[in-house]
């Protein structure tokens, strides 16, 4: 069971914390920062940036990263009630980056409540189904009594290759500013199956390892996948 954060007397307790992704973006904006300036400011992974703007789970201390990167606290880019006006503007810390070109607004701005979908109106894809079916097909035949450890070895390689594509669009500011908020859980969801899966292929690599080169083989690609891994969950 997930535990998330509680915010009282302005202390956060707890192992996630959800933004209201409407201020974060509010703050980024007025700024002039793009995802990478946030990141870069906060001290956190892009793929963070994107999961706080979309009001997802993030640990507390990368919320508190992010919230001091505007020169505030973590309580200030909490959610609020609908019609929570955010006044003022937000002024960047000494050592931040150049404003790129956009003046400050100092006027109001009505934020709008976040409205997040029925859980059972949630339903992914055909292509995510479809990569699934594929990730859940490579694992039943990467574990398999008798699979040929190069046979194995290629399927995790083009389980790699592929996870490599489905996250393309959140490595670009532009592709990534385009994506809803469905489909940015919906390509999170799928690149982690795909590392779950190419996980499951390393392990039957490592246990069928039968000399040096094959360890080191396996333990290449585990390197990778944590690398992979970090990019999406940092």
């Amino acid at each position: 069971m997930m535990c998330y954060i509680t915010v009282v007397g302005g202390e956060a307790e707890g192992r996630y914390v959800k933004l209201d992704g409407a201020k974060v973006r509010w703050h980024r904006d007025q700024l002039g920062w793009t995802l990478d300036d946030l990141a870069e400011q906060a001290e956190v992974a892009k793929g963070t940036v994107l999961r706080a703007e979309h009001g997802e789970d993030v640990r507390p201390s990368s919320g508190r990263r992010i919230a001091r990167a505007f020169g505030i606290e973590i309580p200030e880019l909490s959610p609020e009630k609908p019609g929570m006006a955010l006044a003022g503007k937000a002024e960047a810390p000494a050592t931040g980056p150049s404003r790129k070109g956009r003046e400050q607004k100092n006027a109001s701005l009505l934020l709008p409540d976040p409205v997040e979908p029925d859980e059972s109106e949630r339903r992914s894809s055909r292509f995510a189904e479809a990569i699934f079916a594929t990730a859940d097909k490579s694992v039943g035949a990467m574990t398999a009594p008798g699979t040929d450890p190069g046979t194995a070895a290629g399927m995790v390689d083009a389980l790699l290759t592929l996870h490599e594509s489905v996250v393309a669009p959140m490595n670009d500011d532009q592709s990534l500013q385009a994506l809803t908020h469905e489909e940015g859980e919906e390509i999170l969801a799928v690149a982690r199956r795909l590392i779950e899966a190419a996980t499951a292929g390393v392990q039957r690599l490592e246990e069928g390892a039968e000399d040096a080169d094959q360890e080191e083989e396996a333990s290449r690609r585990r390197e990778q996948i944590r690398e992979l891994t970090h990019r999406i969950s940092a």
